[in-house]
Parts: C-alpha cells; sequence; structure tokens
C-alpha cells in the first residue's frame, strides 16, 4: 500500500453517503496509515515478519514515527541523486562524437 492508496482511500470513505459507511479518517489517522504500510515496508524490506507481539502502545507509534521519518529520509535522498546524475550527465550528442552544450 503506498502514500497515494491511503490519500485515494481516505478520499472513497469521505465521499460515501452515510448509509454506505461514510468515515472521515482526518489527518492524524491519515499519517499513521501511511507510517504504518512504511514499517510494514521496513520489516520485508529486512526479510523479516512485521510482528505487534510485546509491543506497548507508545513503542509500537515510536516505531511507526521512526518508520516515517526514514520515508521522508529515503524520498529526500532519492531526490538529491536524481539531481546529481542529471547535473553530472554531459547531455544528448549532436553526432556520434560531438556533444551539445
Amino acid at each position: 500500500m503506498s502514500d497515494e492508496d491511503v490519500n485515494s482511500m481516505a478520499t472513497s470513505f469521505a465521499k460515501r453517503t452515510a448509509l454506505n459507511g461514510r468515515m472521515f479518517l482526518g489527518t492524524r489517522r491519515i499519517k499513521y496509515l501511511k507510517a504504518f504500510a512504511h514499517w510494514v515496508r521496513a520489516f520485508y524490506r529486512t526479510s523479516s515478519i512485521p510482528s505487534i507481539v510485546g509491543l506497548s502502545e507508545e513503542t509500537f507509534k515510536r516505531q511507526m514515527d521512526g518508520a516515517a521519518a526514514r520515508d521522508i529520509i529515503r524520498r529526500n535522498m532519492l531526490r538529491q541523486t536524481k539531481t546529481s546524475v542529471e547535473t553530472a550527465s554531459p547531455g544528448p550528442l549532436q553526432k556520434e562524437t560531438q556533444w551539445k552544450h
């Protein structure tokens, strides 16, 4: 589940009628759902199985906050890497032996 999936799910629930189960998730719940998805992905990235056994509410929320923070760091690193690659690129060739300026 991606961040976009969580956003579309929240929008979908909010657009329903009261008889069809309208629900407003709110910003805090949406952030926790996104953090939960990142927390689960972190387990799969390390070939582990996600489990809440032995976690209190406080430690679980701390782990989800950490997962959300790691996602922000990961996105920033990806953005910086793309910028570095684009800057270092000499650009397209004009001819087979000549670069465009």
